[in-house]
């Protein structure tokens, strides 16, 4: 009777340790993939809100090292102030420029219209580039959303 009760205690404790030891490993698994929004914050090296919700997120095959396109939209959940770059939002030329490189993801991407933004509503834009890398951040007041253009190479 004694030897049943250690056998039980023993068995117990087999039983915790797996346990334990599986919920480690999902939580270690689940670190090592970041959220759409850490990968932006990280390899940019900005803050976005923390209240977005991603809607639509697409990309080219990851290489190894790591470049290729992104196109992502996260929807806001309250009105957002994006600091623009304001020497370029009314410049035609600029604007032009963005849009073109927009359109240029959204074509290599294949991406359906309606998941493009509206290029004829009102928006604020502000482009980030380190080397030949380029991020395109577009806001868009009308629908509350935040598009972002990845270009990495």
């Amino acid at each position: 009777m004694k030897r049943i009760k250690i056998i039980h205690r023993i068995s117990l404790i087999i039983y915790l340790v797996i346990i334990l030891g599986i919920l480690y490993s999902i939580f270690t698994v689940v670190r090592l993939f970041p959220s759409t929004q850490e990968m932006y914050e990280g390899i940019w090296n900005i803050k976005l809100p923390d209240n977005l919700e991603v809607v639509y997120d697409i990309h080219t095959p990851t290489s190894f090292h790591g470049d290729g396109e992104r196109y992502t939209v996260f929807k806001v959940q309250e009105d957002f102030i994006m600091r623009e770059n304001r020497k370029g939002q009314n410049d035609y030329k600029k604007r032009e420029e963005q849009e073109k490189f927009a359109l240029g993801i959204l074509e290599l991407l294949d991406v359906s219209p309606e998941e493009r933004p509206n290029f004829n509503n009102y928006y604020v834009w502000k482009v980030h580039t380190k080397e030949s890398d380029k991020l395109l951040m577009m806001y868009f007041a009308d629908n509350h959303c935040f598009y972002l253009f990845q270009h990495l190479q």
